[in-house]
């Protein structure tokens, strides 16, 4: 998979930037949501939001790097190589989304179990660390993750009718098409833009439903809203 960034590099920086900023900012609204309700869903969920805020900032430095000419090879995300100049950046983009995002599949599976967040995580890291195609492999398996996660929130609504609720599981189904969008980039270019505004829409609508409970500041209400009855405060 080859494509031509030198015409997107300044967006990426920007949309890197501000995917950075708001992804940050949904994980310091769940953790202050933790330090009222002690829901250790809060908890996960900022955390993993908090490890794919870094993955962006990487990833907008490393576009920076390239615009300053720092770096030379526009393709760097296609055409992975141990020998790129851009490899270990790379490497760390995609280790700390895949565990951010593993982390938010871990969340939604509900189980105080440490060993299956480990699980998510090392299949995920293998599966994208044989690939021949890296790039692919990377947005295919965030894909399987994020159709996972999207089906559990829409179960999750159809049981409690919670419109924040709701609201988070069509975030995440955008996130799905977002990144299915940079899977198909490399046949059609125009979905690698379409992509970015798609993934916009869907962390704005979860910074914005994180705003609507932080408003609300009672204790439990980040449970009620994700579905979290019967949890121990820890």
């Amino acid at each position: 998979m080859v494509i031509n960034l030198q015409t997107l590099l300044n967006l990426d920086v920007i949309l890197a930037i501000f995917f950075s900023l708001v992804t940050f900012g949904v994980a310091i609204y769940s953790l202050k949501v933790y330090s009222i309700s002690q829901a250790r869903t809060a908890k996960l969920f900022g955390i993993g939001f908090l490890l794919i805020a870094i993955a962006y900032i990487l990833w907008a430095m490393l576009n920076i790097f390239v615009l300053s000419q720092t770096l030379t090879k526009l393709n760097y995300l296609f055409s992975i190589s141990p020998t790129s100049e851009s490899f270990i950046v790379i490497t760390l983009f995609i280790g700390f989304f895949l565990a951010g995002l593993s982390m938010l599949a871990y969340t939604a599976i509900k189980k105080e179990k440490r060993s299956l967040f480990i699980l998510i995580t090392t299949l995920a890291y293998f599966a994208v660390g044989m690939s021949r195609d890296i790039a692919f492999s990377f947005f295919l398996i965030t894909s399987i993750i994020l159709i996972f996660i999207t089906v559990s929130y829409f179960r999750e609504y159809s049981l409690n009718r919670n419109k924040t609720t709701l609201t988070i599981a069509i975030a995440f189904l955008l996130l799905t098409f977002s990144n299915i969008e940079f899977l198909m980039s490399s046949i059609d270019s125009s979905l690698y833009n379409i992509g970015y505004i798609t993934g916009l829409i869907a962390y704005l609508l979860i910074l914005i439903s994180l705003t609507k409970i932080m408003r609300k500041s009672k204790t439990g209400v980040f449970n009620e809203t994700l579905k979290e009855n019967g949890e121990k405060k820890k």
